[in-house]
């Protein structure tokens, strides 16, 4: 593939990104035609011109391996920030904070992001450190893709420094409120991704409204530790539903409706193998 040509496809393809992006279309056909658009644009910067091109992936190539469905560094940067003061804000409406506390999470959050784009650099300077036989696509990939984890979960997860924070700098009652929302915020949004996930199976599994709740309810009470990302969430959702037992089912369901959900529950396979690529289960984990 010749360089017009490469440069023909990343311009076609940024601007269906863009079409995409500026409204008009739902959420989930914007996030297939950025995953798309996210993969052709790989294709096309990463395709060697040939054989001996295989190997000269340029830094600047490498940067936009790490946030290539995010557009840029400078983009990323700015959504989490904002991201960061709408947290801080809605922590503030539920629980009136100081002007201190606000400005501790704030400085938290900050570090945060900080840190991730020190790891951006850090892993700039391993992949200019390769030679030149290891640094093609495959060993790009492998220092790119642990940041392109962490650009999917977002940087304020539980062992953040925006979380260590929030926790040692309220006080008592300030935590006693905050641990009861944050614990109704939680189910709420596992229940919210079982409902989701189960009125796409509807069509292969009809089901009454009191079988529905049964479900949701057991669904969600094994949906623990939820990761970040609509996609893994599904795929949480998946795996919990895969693993409910044959005996657990057959008290909400009658014959048909088992027989139809096996079935369901056959597919779901690769939930679980998605889930350990990831990093979100463990080799080991059952």
């Amino acid at each position: 593939m010749g360089i017009a040509q490469k440069n023909a496809i990343s311009v076609l393809c940024r601007t269906r990104c863009d079409e995409s992006l500026g409204g008009g279309t739902s959420s989930m056909n914007r996030s297939r035609t950025q995953l798309a658009c996210g993969v052709v644009l790989a294709l096309s910067v990463f395709a060697p011109s040939s054989a001996a091109a295989q190997n000269a992936i340029s830094p600047a190539q490498f940067e936009s391996m790490i946030f290539q469905q995010y557009g840029s560094a400078s983009l990323v940067r700015e959504r989490w920030q904002f991201s960061l003061n709408r947290q801080i804000r809605r922590i503030h409406q539920s629980i009136p904070l100081s002007d201190a506390q606000q400005q501790e999470l704030r400085l938290a959050g900050q570090g945060d992001i900080q840190r991730f784009f020190n790891r951006v650099v850090a892993a700039q300077h391993k992949f200019q450190a390769l030679s030149a036989d290891e640094a093609d696509f495959n060993g790009a990939y492998k220092i790119a893709e642990p940041l392109q984890r962490e650009l999917v979960a977002g940087p304020f997860g539980n062992q953040s420094l925006f979380a260590k924070v929030l926790e040692t700098t309220l006080d008592e009652s300030q935590r006693k409120v905050h641990d009861e929302i944050k614990a109704l915020r939680r189910y709420q949004q596992k229940e919210f991704y079982a409902r989701i996930y189960l009125a796409n199976l509807e069509s292969n599994l009809p089901i009454t409204d009191k079988q529905r709740e049964l479900l949701v309810e057991l669904l969600a009470s094994r949906l623990e530790d939820m990761p970040q990302g609509n996609q893994l969430r599904f795929a949480w959702v998946a795996y919990h539903l895969s693993s409910i037992s044959t005996e657990k089912l057959a008290e909400i369901f009658d014959a048909e409706q088992m027989a139809a959900l096996q079935r369901i529950k056959a597919l779901q396979t690769d939930a679980e193998q998605f889930l350990r690529q990831q990093g979100v289960l463990d080799d080991g984990a059952e």
